[in-house]
């Protein structure tokens, strides 16, 4: 038998948000998060199109600054990673020729170099 969840969050009469066990409690996060886009928008459904981009245009309708917005955000955590595997790796040189290790110290040393 399912142990019992209390509801914490409606949306008036569209029912119950919260209805996972494992998650009873309501969260101000998954809350705030769930008010930005409507489950249930009281629009009746249009048929959707047969073609891949006007179907995937008319499914993403009330989230597409959403998705815009993480994707810029993603592009932006990819440009960090590449800046900071490239400041990384001028390091790396800064401290072998620091210690004068040689040009090819990791193609002839491999693994064994400890610093």
């Amino acid at each position: 038998m399912a142990p019992h969840v209390r509801c914490v969050t409606t949306l008036s009469d569209r029912g119950c948000l919260h209805s996972n066990p494992l998650f009873p409690q309501s969260s101000p996060v998954l809350a705030y998060l769930e008010r930005l886009v409507d489950p249930f928008p009281d629009d009746a459904p249009q048929p959707l199109p047969n073609r891949l981009l006007p179907f995937l245009w008319q499914c993403t309708k009330g989230a597409r600054r959403y998705i815009a917005a993480m994707t810029a955000f993603t592009a932006l955590i990819g440009a960090f990673e590449a800046w900071l595997f490239a400041a990384m790796s001028r390091n790396a040189s800064g401290i072998a020729h620091f210690l004068r290790l040689p040009d090819n110290a990791v193609v002839e040393l491999g693994t064994r170099v400890q610093i």
